[in-house]
């Protein structure tokens, strides 16, 4: 991952496909970004603000594969490269650095939770990215200052192949590319260590899509990666991993308040 993100021009990422900037002022100090799963969009944001009735100002955007169907072609999707991730550091980087917001909440789901979870890599790692030293430790702090939630996070595709029982060959490959880049989202966790961050985990019991495999497997390593922060692991048991988890946002509305 270090040898491909110091070949890429960042800029470059942001062009090439449709990001949807879309923002939704809020009542509250607290902005809200968010990543959204596969197959979605940037609409997520709106759902969100609507469905948990969220005060936060919040943020959203298109990740490169957008809208992607299980049926579309993934080999040329950037699933388990730098390029997906490197729109949504952006967008950090705007929303913290450059527009000054604050508090800020960083909020994955599914897919997007794996996202997330690569940001941490990126912003906490020696990997070179286009930030200065002093805007790194900006975005440290405010994220720190801030709650991270992972919602149904997504963990890696071995699970899901497994859940399935079989795998297509495009999944495969794909699954393939996520472990050369060292991308697998569960296999990243083991790479942070000392994180003091406000992690808030929504794990749907029972998973129809990711399944539960790697549940407890998940949650020792983000705990020990964030060993110097807090880490609230929710479980609910109604509405499946899709849709808008009330359960979560009822607690993250407490902890804001």
């Amino acid at each position: 991952m270090k040898k491909l993100l110091s070949l890429l021009v960042f800029a470059s990422s942001l062009l090439a496909h449709d990001l949807h900037y879309h923002v939704i002022t809020g009542s509250s100090k607290s902005t809200l970004i968010c990543l959204h799963g596969y197959g979605d969009n940037y609409t997520l944001g709106i759902r969100l603000k609507e469905k948990a009735s969220l005060s936060d100002t919040v943020i959203s955007f298109n990740l490169p594969d957008h809208d992607i169907k299980e049926n579309d072609d993934h080999i040329n999707s950037v699933f388990g490269t730098p390029d997906e991730i490197l729109p949504a550091l952006d967008i950090l980087k705007k929303c913290i650095i450059e527009e000054g917001r604050s508090p800020i909440t960083l909020y994955g789901m599914s897919a997007g939770g794996g996202v997330l979870i690569n940001i941490l890599s990126l912003v906490y790692g020696n990997q070179p990215i286009p930030f200065s030293l002093e805007d790194r430790q900006k975005i440290r702090k405010e994220l720190e200052n801030g709650v991270i939630i992972l919602d149904v996070p997504f963990r890696s595709l071995d699970e899901i192949i497994a859940h399935r029982g079989a795998s297509t060959p495009e999944l495969t490959l794909v699954s393939k590319r996520y472990h050369k880049n060292n991308m697998c989202p569960i296999e990243v966790l083991q790479t942070l260590h000392d994180l003091r961050l406000n992690i808030i985990v929504y794990i749907a019991k029972p998973d129809d899509v990711i399944s539960n495999r790697d549940d407890e497997l998940f949650i020792k390593r983000l705990k020990e990666a964030n060993s110097l922060g807090t880490t609230t692991v929710i479980y609910g048991e109604n509405g499946g991993h899709g849709g808008c988890h009330l359960q979560l946002w009822n607690y993250y509305k407490t902890r804001l308040s």
